[in-house]
């Protein structure tokens, strides 16, 4: 076309050969009369010794893709022992893309392991294997790639090189750094871990420059520091949105392949010795792919470095990239050695890969048990009998016995010992770096402090007009009491709020700290300072509004006193909360433990109960002077109580009474030492609750795992489909029906190995990522809707698996004319063969709309051409990425965008967009003629049916599986179950036998009031659980599967069952050990009351996580909403003193 004319046609282009030690060249793609290299170069590739073209060879019944590239080598010259020999003691260094060469001085790392075998319990057979006995390594300047079917061991295997499997799993075997059995230490290994744990509110540039002042040299000069984030950041193609924040629940930030990149820049700004990728293209397009492997092949490259690394789904040009494949199925070798042997090694066995294949898609397709079932395939023998050939093959094989004879030499060789370095920046350095890094972050955050000034403001106000000029009358005393409490207990008991925050910062501090960016001790220092300014805003603000309202003391000395103990008590319940979130990860179980734990300190505190009526024991000693509510209540009463007179209007007493005696006869506060020494008690307990904080962080240093799959995690894979089945097909379907399609359905998917296994949470492991990705496809797929669509559905799997998902969505969309759109990253050649017409897009502009069978056209009319042994989906989308563009290996003739201008400047003058927009030209194709019915002819309208399933059926079906995954979430009311035993009990053996004498008129008020008040306050820790809920009613609701109505009534009535058991059992040991009435009528109302108010609070969560389905938010939304119903309960301030008009 002429508009294309003056433009440099170019196109990337990965080295056509499977030479692993030369770097990938970028050709230029010559004009239409002249053919493509990849053109020029096939005729060497797929000659025979003749001559002759080579023929296709014998083809499986879905061969179709890209080639393989020559013939590999055979063994003799290659992977000898002897020819691979490094030694170690004069170093290795890669020169030049020649090869590993034995040089002056070198750090590269030798990675061993020897039959490595790692189980997991099993409650019915004691110990499931999850690897098995596998052998390998992995050398310095080389990749090597593990590959398998989802649930292979991949993971696994790498979180057992990397000494990070968890507690519960048994690992035997040896693993050695060097021929040594050295443990990986902090700085001398990184991990890039699948899930992109970063701080939501800095841009990317701010990320990764806080990263290389945190890891790069004291000594090295800032500007160095900055030019090295510069260059990691233009090899990562992230130039673009530098400036953009990676984004959370507030900001929308980058997408999440470039979320992955940004992951991978902070790893390698250090250039580690070894590093561990798991996942490392995952969320990327291919285009992308590519780049970002190539530049982590030229880091091996670099000074020797190791790098392992986990993948689903290579494109042959990605594929090319790697050395060494460990090929895995069930924990098991099926191959492990040069990726350049495998083709002969399946060759050999009887699973030659068909000439246009891509190899790792043939290898995976083979190996891939998932899919055994499938009525379709109509091979010759099962999945698994493959498998075993390979496994007996490849034990047996003189592939396997060089990989054991490597494996031995390197462990004789003993190199060097590992550099145990972690961190190069002083500790002054990381602690100044975490602090601004900290701050910043709580600054743009909404939820870390700001939402919590804005309900403190409110709690304040709300304090400060239900107590307004209270006076110094006699009845004062108590409101004044009464209001200190709530300050000092209530207002700084909010501050757990903040643990969805606290469980976040515990997340990037444990992969910042396994991979050694800086030490446990300037983690707590820079997440103290930090704090700090917002704390003493949230008290002085706040604080003055409720302190001058009120009509407190006047003077400067008693308000700065009064802030000084708001502020320390919110440090130190924050400080819990961070040791929380250092034990307990989980959002849900966190909230609860915390919660709970500051009840009994609230509960023991003097105020409730007072100090000289505590049982001597246990809560008078020591309990009552390890809880900080003492050191708070007598501050803030001391602070205003002394100096101050009240009138008595106690009969036949003196005419008046001192603050002194009130707090000796009505609070019983230790009077015999100042306020200022309860605050410097109480600063005192904060140091205390940090250097908790650090050694609980110095013995639990571990991983943290997110899943993003909305799911029922505690349901197994059958139950998930068989419930949604029943929820969705018509009630007269018969039930056996239903169960067949449901069946059915997940053998589709591949899903019949793992049917019966749970989906998983945090308290149990499940289902791998990829098989949670084909459960949401099942369950949409059941009643094979009208219209169909899927974001990413192939995201988590490996290459077979995403062409037998995408085909059996295919199969769908044929039956019956279903529509169905799909977004994707990077499809293998045969899923892209399956789609009907692309949509390709590039900053929100349409590069091309139309069949998959002219795009190629297209691009080539455009001077673009796909070369011959090109994935064609990988080529558009190498010509239309922008995102390395400045990547100085490039060397195009033209930049990207100015391609992109190309190509959608010539799609809006094509004929083929004429053809997608016009009525009235004639279509030449299927496909143009389905559109043009689309604009000439009005169809019918869409049936409006929703879920098919009668109301009554919806009703008990969502009934009982809520009720089923209530019973199995050991968070959702079975911990809280426990936590309100443990609080009955200790206000049961607090108010223990409390009798009817004068004195316990008050002690019986604060008994029922903390019982009706508190305990049922702590229903908001469900808050977390009804999110859960929320998200997947959002997702089925939004698909029809059934109405609001009977989700209200199915998740009310599945609770009642819990939410009675927690009413009775604790309910009845506090009320019987405390001695109230003891007719059964009075209990069972007390039971009745404690029952329908945490049906209120839970009713009143659910409001909330309706609107709101951020955890932080949520919970600091609802915890102030119940702390004003609180206060304006009728406890804190009597019923006839409350100001009239509101």
């Amino acid at each position: 076309m002429d508009i294309a004319a003056n433009v440099p046609r170019w196109t990337p282009s990965p080295s056509p050969t499977r030479s692993l030690l030369k770097e990938p060249e970028t050709k230029a793609i010559p004009s239409k009369r002249e053919a493509s290299v990849d053109d020029l170069e096939l005729q060497s590739i797929v000659s025979e010794e003749d001559g002759k073209p080579a023929a296709a060879g014998p083809m499986f019944p879905f061969s179709t893709g890209l080639t393989t590239g020559p013939d590999p080598p055979p063994y003799s010259g290659t992977y000898e022992a002897s020819s691979m020999a490094i030694d170690m003691n004069e170093g290795t260094n890669y020169d030049g893309g020649k090869g590993l060469t034995s040089k002056g001085s070198t750090n590269g790392l030798l990675l061993t392991w020897t039959e490595l075998w790692v189980t997991v319990p099993d409650g019915k057979n004691g110990g499931r294997p999850i690897l098995q006995g596998l052998t390998g390594y992995a050398e310095p300047g080389e990749i090597l790639a593990i590959m398998g079917p989802s649930g292979s061991g991949k993971t696994t295997l790498l979180d057992a090189l990397a000494g990070r499997l968890s507690s519960n799993t048994h690992q035997t075997g040896e693993i050695l750094i060097n021929g040594r059995k050295e443990t990986l230490v902090f700085g001398t290994s990184a991990y890039v871990t699948q899930d992109d744990i970063l701080m939501t509110t800095l841009t990317v540039r701010e990320a990764v420059h806080y990263s290389a002042q945190l890891q790069l040299p004291h000594s090295m000069p800032t500007s160095e520091k900055k030019e090295r984030a510069e260059i990691t950041i233009r090899e990562m193609g992230l130039q673009g949105s530098a400036d953009t924040r990676i984004g959370g629940w507030s900001v929308k930030g980058i997408s999440g392949g470039q979320k992955r990149r940004v992951s991978i820049c902070i790893e390698i700004l250090t250039r580690p010795k070894l590093l561990f990728l798991d996942e490392p293209t995952s969320g990327l397009d291919s285009a992308s792919s590519y780049h970002v492997v190539n530049h982590i092949v030229k880091l091996a490259r670099q000074d020797g470095r190791t790098i392992v690394a986990s993948i689903h789904q290579p494109s042959s040009e990605v594929f090319e990239l790697f050395h060494n494949l460990c090929l895995l199925s069930s924990g098991e070798t099926i191959y492990f050695g040069p990726v350049s042997m495998a083709e002969q090694f399946f060759s050999s066995n009887g699973f030659p890969c068909p000439t246009l294949r891509n190899p790792s898609d043939h290898y995976l397709r083979t190996i891939n048990t998932d899919f055994d079932m499938d009525v379709e395939q109509g091979h010759g023998g099962s999945t698994g009998d493959a498998i075993s050939i390979l496994v007996k093959s490849y034990k047996s094989s003189e592939i396997s016995q060089r990989v054991y004879q490597r494996a031995a030499s390197i462990r004789d060789q003993k190199g060097g010992i590992p550099e145990k370095k972690g961190s190069q920046a002083s500790f002054i350095t990381q602690c100044l770096v975490l602090t601004e890094r900290s701050f910043i972050n709580m600054y743009r955050d909404l939820g870390y402090y700001w939402l919590r000034l804005g309900v403190y403001i409110a709690l304040c106000l709300c304090v400060g007009t239900i107590y307004y000029d209270i006076g110094l009358t006699f009845g004062s005393i108590q409101a004044r009491g009464s209001m200190l409490m709530f300050v000092a207990a209530f207002l700084t008991f909010m501050a757990i709020g903040g643990f969805p925050s606290f469980v976040e910062d515990m997340k990037i501090f444990g992969r910042e700290r396994l991979n050694g960016h800086y030490g446990v001790g300037a983690f707590v220092v820079g997440n103290t300072l930090s704090s700090i300014p917002y704390l003493l805003m949230i008290s002085l603000i706040p604080g003055a509004m409720a302190y001058y309202l009120v009509g407190l003391q006047k003077s400067l000395e008693h308000f700065v006193c009064f802030a000084l103990l708001l502020f320390v008590c919110m440090m130190l319940v924050e400080s819990l909360m961070m040791i929380v979130a250092s034990i307990v990860p989980d959002f849900l179980m966190g909230i609860i433990t915390g919660a709970g734990i500051q009840g009994v300190m609230m509960l023991n505190g003097g105020f409730f109960r007072l100090p000289d009526d505590l049982p001597k024991p246990f809560w008078r000693y020591p309990m009552y002077y390890i809880a900080f509510h003492k050191y708070a209540n007598q501050g803030v009463y001391k602070n205003e109580f002394q100096g101050v007179t009240f009138p008595n209007n106690i009969a036949g007493g003196p005419p008046t009474i001192t603050g002194d005696e009130i707090l000796k006869n009505t609070w019983q506060v230790e009077t015999g030492y100042s306020k200022w020494i309860d605050i410097a008690i109480l600063f005192g307990m904060v140091i205390l609750y940090r250097l908790m904080f650090f050694g609980i962080l110095k013995l639990v240093e571990k991983a943290y795992v997110t899943q993003d799959d909305t799911l029922m995690t505690t349901l197994t894979v059958r139950e998930a489909v068989h419930y949604s089945a029943q929820l969705q097909l018509p009630d007269s379907m018969p039930t056996s029906e239903k169960r067949e399609r449901a069946e059915i359905t997940i053998r589709e998917m591949g899903l019949q190995g793992s049917a019966d296994t749970r989906i998983g949470g945090w308290s149990v492991k499940g289902i791998s990522g990829g098989q949670k990705r084909r459960v949401s496809i099942c369950i949409e797929i059941l009643t094979r809707p009208k219209l169909l669509f899927l974001d990413e559905p192939t995201s988590g799997l490996d290459s077979a698996a995403s062409y037998h998902v995408m085909k059996h969505i295919v199969k769908l969309a044929r039956q019956d004319g279903r529509t169905i759109v799909a977004s994707i990253h990077q499809p293998s050649s045969e899923v892209f063969e399956l789609f009907h017409n692309l949509c390709l897009l590039s900053s929100g502009k349409t590069v091309y709309f139309g069949p998959v069978s002219m795009a190629e056209q297209f691009f080539s009319s455009n001077g673009f051409p796909c070369p011959t042994l090109r994935n064609p989906s990988d080529h558009y989308l190498r010509t239309i990425n922008a995102d390395f563009d400045m990547d100085i290996e490039q060397g195009h003739g033209g930049s990207t965008e100015e391609a992109i201008s190309v190509l959608v400047k010539s799609y809006k003058s094509s004929d083929i967009c004429l053809r997608v927009c016009s009525e009235q030209l004639p279509y030449a194709t299927r496909e143009f003629n389905l559109i043009r019915l689309l604009f000439l002819k009005k169809g019918g309208i869409p049936e409006k049916k929703g879920s098919q399933a009668s109301f009554i059926t919806q009703c008990l079906v969502l009934t009982e599986r809520s009720f089923i995954n209530m019973y199995r979430d050991l968070g959702y009311y079975w911990l809280r179950l426990g936590i309100y035993i443990a609080l009955c009990l200790c206000v049961g053996t607090i108010f223990y036998d409390i009798d009817l004498t004068f004195g316990s008129i008050q002690a019986r008020g604060s008994m029922l009031m903390f019982v009706a008040g508190f305990l049922t306050f702590m229903a908001i820790s469900g808050f977390l659980s009804f999110v859960e809920d929320m998200k997947i009613f959002g997702r089925e609701r939004l698909n029809g599967h059934y109405d609001v109505g009977a989700f209200v009534v199915g998740n009310m009535l599945s609770s009642i069952p819990y939410l009675l058991m927690i009413s009775l059992i604790p309910g009845a040991m506090a009320y019987y050990l405390v001695g109230l009435q003891k007719s059964l009528e009075h209990f069972v109302c007390f039971a009745l009351i404690l029952f329908v108010c945490m049906m209120l609070v839970e009713s009143l969560m659910m409001i909330v996580a309706s609107i709101m389905q951020d955890f932080l938010m949520g919970i600091i939304t609802g915890a102030g909403i119940q702390g004003v119903m609180m206060l304006n309960g009728g406890f804190f301030r009597l019923p006839d003193d409350l100001p009239k008009p509101f």
